[in-house]
């Protein structure tokens, strides 16, 4: 069963985003963020038309970070429903998390107002706004432990 976050509100019209998220733990434990102008994610994001999980996360980690990646295991499929105030629409959010290891910088990251941070799990937490990371970042501590 696919854990649901948020609440869909009758008679609103929901645009759906599948996405793909890698959660990459450092040598200290610390996890990795992506810090945006509005606040923190995972990296990771939209999959475009075409793209399989593997090559959507490893252009993802190429525009936001400018690093290489390898994708290691699934840890869980989620749905959130938001709403989006920058562009004022009604999201199903469908994440696809994996285990992600980052490897050396390759490029200057595309997306310049996004900037890789490391930070420990409980920080992470705190900062994540979107509960289905939140969660699988979680699972993902759990697992490696």
């Amino acid at each position: 069963m696919t854990p649901i976050y948020g609440e869909k509100l009758v008679g609103q019209n929901y645009i759906v985003r599948p996405g793909v998220y890698g959660i990459a733990f450092d040598s200290e434990g610390r996890v990795a963020l992506v810090k945006v102008p509005y606040g923190y994610h995972l990296p990771g994001g939209g999959i475009e038309e075409g793209e399989d999980h593997l090559s959507c996360l490893e252009r993802e980690f190429l525009e936001e970070t400018g690093c290489a990646v390898e994708i290691g295991a699934p840890i869980t499929i989620s749905r959130q429903y938001t709403y989006s105030e920058r562009s004022e629409n009604y999201y199903e959010l469908v994440g696809h998390f994996y285990l992600a290891k980052i490897n050396e910088k390759r490029i200057t990251p595309i997306e310049l107002d996004h900037e890789l941070e490391w930070h420990t799990v409980d920080d992470a937490l705190t900062l994540l706004s979107l509960e289905y990371q939140i969660e699988a970042v979680k699972l993902a501590w759990r697992q490696i432990l």
